[in-house]
């Protein structure tokens, strides 16, 4: 089930710094990050964690003075300053003629990133440019190969990984029952648990279906 397309997870530290306690923006929480990116990238992000926890990205396009330019987002950590610890490890993974910073990133031709972190309210939005290495220093990123697109395990990529087990939801059209249960998450690729996930058996998942949403 391996496309063939390379990839390789960057991971980065988000680092606390010392700020005057009169300025606005100090002690912000935050509400996403933005990267600025090449409009051919779209389709080549895989994966992305936050404190080894899977979080959602989007990208959006805008256009100016007819050239369009695209931003890379993390929309929705919604974190409070308490929340963000030093050194929280942000990564992601790409693929393919963007697998590598420099051909992801806009200014990936100087050897930069060009990286905005958002408060709550967005009033304020610290902009700054990380190195964008062309090779993959410790730090940066690693080959992950020629991997199927299940590379990462339910165990990693599960909120319940480390007790191998996924939490699992069902919603009728309403919404009004959502019945709830855990199905195994083992950290092997097994029959039934990976990529042969048209063999898992119809009960892998047992769930209470008398619960309702409250």
């Amino acid at each position: 089930m391996s496309d063939g397309k390379a990839r390789v997870r960057h991971c980065f530290e988000i680092n606390i710094a010392g700020c005057d306690a009169t300025h606005s923006c100090c002690n912000m929480g935050l509400k996403k990050i933005e990267m600025f990116v090449k409009n051919q990238c779209r389709s080549s992000v895989k994966l992305a964690t936050l404190d080894g926890q899977s979080i959602s990205w989007a990208f959006a396009q805008d256009t100016y003075n007819g050239d369009t330019y695209t931003t890379f987002k993390f929309p929705n950590l919604l974190l409070e300053r308490s929340e963000v610890t030093d050194g929280m490890p942000l990564c992601f993974i790409l693929s393919d003629t963007c697998a590598k910073l420099e051909d992801f990133c806009y200014d990936g031709p100087s050897k930069q990133c060009r990286v905005t972190f958002f408060d709550k309210e967005e009033s304020c939005c610290p902009t700054g440019l990380m190195a964008a290495p062309s090779d993959r220093s410790p730090g940066t990123g690693v080959e992950v190969g020629n991997a199927p697109p299940d590379a990462v395990t339910l165990e990693d990529f599960c909120y319940d990984g480390p007790s191998k087990q996924c939490r699992v939801t069902f919603f009728d059209k309403e919404e009004s029952c959502c019945p709830t249960g855990l199905m195994a998450a083992p950290s092997d690729r097994s029959p039934g648990t990976g990529v042969e996930v048209g063999n898992a058996p119809p009960d892998a998942v047992t769930v209470d279906l008398g619960r309702r949403r409250r």
